[in-house]
């Protein structure tokens, strides 16, 4: 008996979410790609993209014209990027084994460093 109501009301269910299936509206690529909420988040990816490499392509050029000399100039372009490996690392910690995940910015930093005291000919002013 308990078998044949299962049975009845697992019918009713199928025939319920297939219904609803029916019901949801199937857009052709043509459309998802036309739709006004995909523009308008395609714009705003956009614009968050391209203002995150202009910052980060020009901002040592920015930072020049302040007058400081090649290594500040690196120094300080490259201190974003070292707090926000610190503050992702934090952020993170409750997911990661802090032994090994404590390593990476100093890691990091420590090669970034070297690098930044030793520009290329082509930076360096005659």
């Amino acid at each position: 008996m308990a078998c044949t109501d299962e049975r009845i009301w697992l019918a009713e269910r199928l025939e319920l979410e297939q219904r609803s299936r029916k019901a949801v509206y199937d857009y052709t690529v043509l459309e998802s790609l036309v739709n006004p909420r995909v523009l308008g988040l395609s714009l705003v990816y956009f614009g968050a993209v391209a203002t995150n490499y202009g910052l980060s392509f020009f901002l040592p050029q920015i930072v020049k014209a302040f007058g400081l000399n090649i290594f500040l100039t690196a120094l300080v372009s490259a201190t974003p990027y070292d707090v926000g490996t610190i503050g992702m690392m934090w952020w993170g910690g409750a997911r990661i084994a802090w032994p090994s995940a404590g390593s990476i910015p100093p890691f990091r930093c420590s090669l970034r460093r070297p690098a930044s005291l030793f520009p290329p000919r082509s930076m360096i002013p005659c």
